[in-house]
């Protein structure tokens, strides 16, 4: 049951906003702190089966991430369009459910970055 092997964890309707004609961002390396290049926003802020587990029968599982694309990546590009129409003026309200939605996503997507699972993956059990 694998949708995907590179999760994106900065979903792709964010990134478009920041995107050139053809779907690029200038972009630097953190870690190899190379110089800054184009890249597509389909090769960036993924990471191989970040959100892949391994199933008691040992195969991959991807529910969550799949989850994940469903219930955010999927949505949050119209709420950013609602967003940027309620700041901009020309819409004066936003729908309860895009408020609601938008505090969701930032508490979910605070933790979908690498640096949080390898946090969680060093860090020692205690009391159990």
């Amino acid at each position: 049951m694998v949708a995907s092997a590179n999760h994106h964890y900065v979903p792709k309707a964010i990134l478009k906003n920041f995107a050139f004609s053809g779907g690029s961002v200038f972009y630097l390396e953190r870690k190899l702190r190379s110089s800054v290049q184009r890249r597509n926003i389909n090769s960036i802020f993924k990471k191989r089966h970040l959100n892949t587990y391994i199933s008691r029968c040992g195969k991959r599982d991807d529910r969550l991430e799949n989850f994940l694309s469903n219930e955010f990546d999927a949505k949050i590009g119209s709420v950013i369009d609602d967003v940027r129409r309620y700041i901009s003026g020309s819409d004066h309200s936003i729908e309860p459910i895009s408020k609601a939605f938008v505090v969701q996503f930032i508490y979910t997507h605070s933790k979908r970055t690498p640096e949080f699972y390898e946090t969680l993956r060093c860090s020692p059990i205690s009391g159990h």
